[in-house]
């Protein structure tokens, strides 16, 4: 049990990592504010597999921690939403399989981002109904992550910094769905 939770901490940190290492590694031409996160994963570019297999990876350590939650977990609309959220960690991990430059790519990058803010709504609706503090915590977090990139997206030329709150939103909404879990709250 406790490896498994410990995966699910250590999946987004991957992600965070490999995005970190190829904003360093891209940092000659790729800018926040007017790129997308993706552009430093395209088909031909040196060193895409920085950034896709990492995606890839964390999706991958990810995954049995979030399956153990929605097992465990007797709240139904917490296991509805533990099982969007494995759906969009595929999404995740098809991102790296399908990077930017491939016809997938747009759907599947929609599909994590979306799918995965829908998932943490979900699964912290199901606990704040509950009465479980931590679903109103995910609930506030995925409302300020919804409402700051859609301001973002409006703001800049690029997807970046919308793309980083909203994975930043989705991972410490996971988070504290992990927390709960943990303490069986």
């Amino acid at each position: 049990m406790k490896r498994i939770a410990l995966s699910g901490f250590l999946g987004p940190l991957i992600a965070f990592m490999g995005i970190g290492i190829a904003i360093f590694i891209n940092r000659d031409w790729w800018s926040l504010t007017d790129n997308a996160i993706s552009d430093m994963g395209r088909i031909g570019l040196a060193y895409n597999f920085v950034l896709n297999l990492s995606l890839i990876l964390s999706a991958l350590v990810t995954i049995p921690s979030a399956v153990w939650m929605g097992r465990e977990r007797k709240e139904l609309l917490v296991r509805v939403g533990v099982l969007f959220f494995i759906v969009a960690l595929v999404g995740l991990l098809l991102i790296g399989v399908f990077p930017e430059g491939t016809s997938p790519h747009g759907v599947v990058s929609y599909f994590f981002f979306y799918g995965g803010t829908i998932a943490m709504f979900i699964a912290g609706l199901g606990l704040a109904m509950g009465k479980r503090v931590y679903g109103y915590s995910i609930i506030t977090v995925v409302v300020i992550e919804g409402i700051l990139a859609h301001i973002a997206l409006a703001t800049f030329p690029g997807v970046a910094i919308a793309e980083l709150i909203a994975a930043i939103g989705i991972v410490s909404s996971y988070y504290l769905l992990l927390l709960a879990h943990m303490r069986r709250v």
